[in-house]
């Protein structure tokens, strides 16, 4: 339980203590950013930027419940910054960009039946 003397399960402690407080400030900085306005993600810094997607994502019902992978976020990011029209995120549900905006488009019926 001690490296380099020190008690192992405090330091962790202190650490998920930090965390919790960085992830506290980045979720009230992603708040204040559109999620659906290419340009406002694509100036945002990128830990922001990426937090507003992912509570976007998840609030719209993609990944059902199980979270968004940061492969997924990095691609809706890529739409934004205007390198791609849309992506494929997680379960059939896409983000695509139409004059300057971001749309949530679910899943076709024909992949919601257990076809795709």
């Amino acid at each position: 339980d001690d490296i380099a003397e020190r008690d192992v399960v405090e330091v962790l402690v202190r650490q998920a203590d930090l965390f919790a407080s960085v992830d506290e400030v980045l979720r009230a900085l992603a708040a204040e950013v559109d999620p659906t306005d290419a340009a406002a993600l694509a100036g945002a810094p990128a830990a922001v930027a990426g937090a507003a997607v992912r509570a976007w994502l998840v609030e719209a019902g993609v990944g059902e419940g199980y979270g968004v992978d940061g492969g997924a976020v990095a691609r809706v990011l890529e739409v934004a910054r205007g390198r791609h029209v849309a992506t494929e995120v997680v379960g059939g549900w896409r983000v695509a960009r139409s004059a300057g905006r971001l749309s949530v488009v679910p899943p076709t019926a024909w992949q919601d039946a257990d076809h795709g």
